[in-house]
């Protein structure tokens, strides 16, 4: 349904806490920002890996 973004966890796991964190405080975080904070040289390297988080989250609203 929302694509298969399976095996991108290990690279999206670093970006999880900070994606919690920004969803807290009234701040944007782009994806440039996001790379440079989990050591991703280009930030387009994050499409499949956030893609894998936003699946994962789609599973477990559909579980809960």
């Amino acid at each position: 349904m929302y694509g298969d973004n399976r095996g991108y966890e290990k690279e999206a796991r670093p970006a999880f806490p900070i994606l919690i964190q920004m969803a807290k405080v009234p701040e944007t975080i782009t994806y440039g920002k996001l790379a440079k904070r989990i050591g991703v040289s280009n930030p387009k390297n994050l499409r499949y890996p956030l893609g894998s988080i936003t699946t994962i989250l789609y599973e477990l609203q559909e579980e809960w």
